[in-house]
């Protein structure tokens, strides 16, 4: 069984319902004896606030039931009602009272922050999410000051002398718009009155889950986790805690910032919204919130990844890679960070909810190894909506008859350079012919050179004209598909040392892009490793589910929550995922030269455009920005 005081075999069916243009439901009909049936308390909610969609899903032994709602909004506010609508949703499609909820456990998109007054909860900003890139230039004259330099060289000379992890994330740390820290500090420096507003307790800062947090307990509790909180940007890994050199270098406050708790804790009871509703009852007990982790951090728990080398590569709106590195920190590589994965709570006393203390006692806690490409979906989004193809069905069928002939002839064949990739110093006594583009590249995800999307190299012409011919649309289709795969292999290998290479038997993948059979053959065909595609689908959902159930004391461990969910990951897939989806993909040796040969081409392509737009490479190949495509194509 899944949850160790669950009703045993209270539901033994899922039928899946009708799928409306909004919502998506699986509803688990009863099918049991009244002799057999027990209270339904230790039902785990659980919702994850996506970029593009948010799910919630109520829990036993399998998923009961599912809604889903689009999120692509700015509004703190709206923000709420959909997590309101889904809940609701969700509960009155599974046929369960709210008093059946135990508990309720939230994974979101980190690095989305608001403002909002203290004392009415009103939003003072809009959402500014990690997709924006307005502090571009704030990010890049910080990064140009005296003080970073003097801190990356620092970082360098004490690194030689102590290699530890701390010093090598101090010798390339660089602000970044994906960094709330750092559009937080632009927000500050652009409206001065705002950061006192902030400092002296009049206003409130916090990120996605801080804010839907205050809302369902009624501003009772202003905290975050530890997993949302080391992906800002101002975290210090070795504290664990807020660095105070990051924020006395940005002139912010610590006490701008909400308590930073463990992934599993009280953190409050919920008052708002339609768990709150008690229904008449006044004395029943409320459910209570006992997870808040970051929304990569839970689909590795959904995934299982809790052993050292267990990685994971989530395909979405971005592409984020994740590598489990145990309870130490280790040295990263250039361009990548530790990440605390999930901790858990050292407070022996299990009924103080951190609305009363916050709680910042952590133990078990677990690291990762982050790497990000700000460019994976979003690009393909663009040209969805612009007509490119009309369903993902569509998608897979052009890039079955097209990727041959391109692959055969890879002097003519297409490529799309994406505008998270910018280039690196790199002395000529390193340089190589067979690791020139490799070496040069690196992932800056804000790359104010390309700001047209990201540039087509190669494309059969004409390109500007309203209707572009079946080739042109196919080449960019390809282009772009093709440039996700060889991203996601660069990420690998800039962010994955030989050390912690050799403990990866299997790279996991889950995120919308994985739909397609074509793309995951062709990940394993470049990568030279078997990749799993995950059966259950919203992994974070389950992995938020993971995390609030340690939380709420249905288990010890993480360990021994994920080995209760693997046990039952069968039943979750058969009732999921539909029979003949193909989950794993192994390398096919007849396709490693070609694929290496186009990884090839395609870092060379990248080095050569990024360098110089009117170099005799790009000459002797027609170039595009994305953007510009976009104008005509209708």
């Amino acid at each position: 069984m899944l949850f160790r005081h669950l009703t045993i075999g209270l539901f033994n069916l899922v039928a899946k319902c009708r799928v409306s243009k909004s919502t998506r439901v699986f509803i688990a009909r009863e099918n049991i004896m009244a002799s057999e049936r027990r209270p339904l308390r230790n039902l785990i909610a659980a919702v994850d606030f996506g970029s593009t969609h948010a799910c919630a899903r109520i829990y036993n032994d399998k998923c009961l039931a599912e809604a889903i709602l689009p999120s692509n909004t700015s509004d703190p506010e709206a923000c709420w009602s959909v997590l309101c609508n889904l809940l609701q949703s969700v509960i009155t499609r599974s046929g369960i009272r709210t008093s059946d909820v135990y508990c309720l456990g939230l994974s979101v998109q980190r690095n989305t922050f608001l403002i909002w007054n203290r004392e009415t909860s009103v939003p003072v900003t809009r959402l500014c999410t990690w997709q924006e890139i307005s502090a571009s230039a704030y990010a890049s004259n910080r990064n140009n000051s005296q003080f970073i330099k003097a801190l990356n060289r620092s970082g360098k000379m004490l690194y030689k002398v102590v290699p530890n992890a701390k010093f090598k994330m101090i010798s390339h740390y660089k602000l970044t718009c994906i960094f709330a820290v750092t559009r937080l500090a632009h927000m500050f420096d652009e409206d001065p009155m705002l950061y006192e507003k902030c400092r002296d307790g009049e206003f409130v800062y916090g990120c996605l889950e801080t804010w839907l947090l205050w809302r369902l307990t009624g501003g009772r509790a202003w905290c975050t986790d530890v997993s949302c909180t080391s992906a800002t940007g101002a975290f210090d890994p070795s504290i664990p805690g807020l660095s105070p050199i990051i924020l006395n270098f940005l002139k912010i406050s610590p006490k701008s910032f909400p308590a930073i708790c463990p992934t599993s804790t009280f953190f409050g009871e919920i008052h708002c919204g339609p768990l709150g509703d008690l229904g008449g009852a006044a004395k029943r007990r409320r459910v209570r919130v006992t997870a808040i982790i970051g929304d990569s951090q839970a689909a590795m728990l959904g995934e299982g990844c809790l052993s050292v080398g267990d990685a994971k590569l989530t395909l979405g709106t971005g592409a984020f890679l994740n590598v489990n590195i145990g309870s130490r920190v280790i040295p990263p590589n250039t361009g990548f960070y530790p990440v605390v994965g999930w901790a858990q709570s050292a407070r022996t006393d299990s009924s103080l909810s951190c609305e009363v203390v916050p709680d910042t006692e952590l133990k078990n806690v677990t690291y990762l190894i982050e790497g990000f490409n700000s460019d994976a979906g979003s690009s393909l989004i663009k040209l969805k909506e612009a007509g490119y193809f009309q369903s993902y069905t569509e998608l897979e069928q052009i890039l079955g008859t097209t990727s041959g002939s391109f692959d055969m002839a890879m002097e003519t064949s297409p490529f799309f350079v994406p505008s998270s990739l910018g280039l690196r110093k790199i002395s000529r006594k390193r340089r190589t012919r067979s690791c020139e583009g490799e070496k040069a590249l690196t992932f800056v995800n804000t790359n104010t050179t390309l700001t047209d999307g990201g540039i087509f190299v190669g494309l059969p012409g004409p390109l500007y004209q309203r209707n572009l011919p079946t080739s042109t649309r196919y080449a960019v289709l390809f282009a772009l598909m093709d440039s996700i795969v060889m991203s996601a292999r660069l990420l690998f290998v800039k962010g994955v040392n030989k050390e912690l290479a050799s403990d990866i038997s299997v790279l996991r993948l889950n995120g919308n892009l994985t739909q397609s059979d074509w793309l995951m053959q062709r990940l394993a065909d470049t990568l030279d490793l078997p990749v799993e595609r995950s059966a259950i689908s919203e992994t974070c959902c389950l992995g938020a589910a993971i995390a609030a159930g340690v939380g709420a004391g249905i288990w010890d461990t993480y360990a021994e929550a994920v080995q209760c969910v693997r046990e039952q990951s069968t039943r979750l897939a058969s009732s999921e995922a539909p029979k003949a989806l193909k989950t794993r993909f192994i390398p096919n040796p007849a396709s490693a030269a070609c694929m290496e040969s186009r990884y090839f081409h395609w870092t060379a392509v990248c080095a050569h455009t990024l360098a110089a737009h009117d170099s005799e490479f790009t000459k002797r190949k027609s170039s595009v920005a994305l953007n510009s495509l976009l104008k005509f194509i209708k």
